[in-house]
């Protein structure tokens, strides 16, 4: 399902506004283990995320690894 269509799910959109929407956004395909942003980087872009999951991080004070959503 793409962005367009869960949109339009919650609300109908003209096919302007759809157009407008799908130029807005650029498809990016990551790799399993490729990461999307990493730490000490400022981050200028949202996600949809259209099939898989993403896995959001970090390493606390003792260095261990915490995951917070998947």
């Amino acid at each position: 399902m793409t962005l367009t269509d869960n949109i339009n799910e919650m609300i109908q959109l003209t096919c302007a506004e759809n157009t407008r929407v799908e130029s807005a956004f650029a498809r990016l395909e990551l790799s399993k283990g490729e990461f999307w942003i990493k730490e000490g980087k400022i981050c200028k872009q949202i996600v949809f995320l259209q099939t898989g999951k993403l896995r959001v991080f970090y390493h606390d004070n003792s260095g261990n690894k915490i995951t917070c959503y998947l």
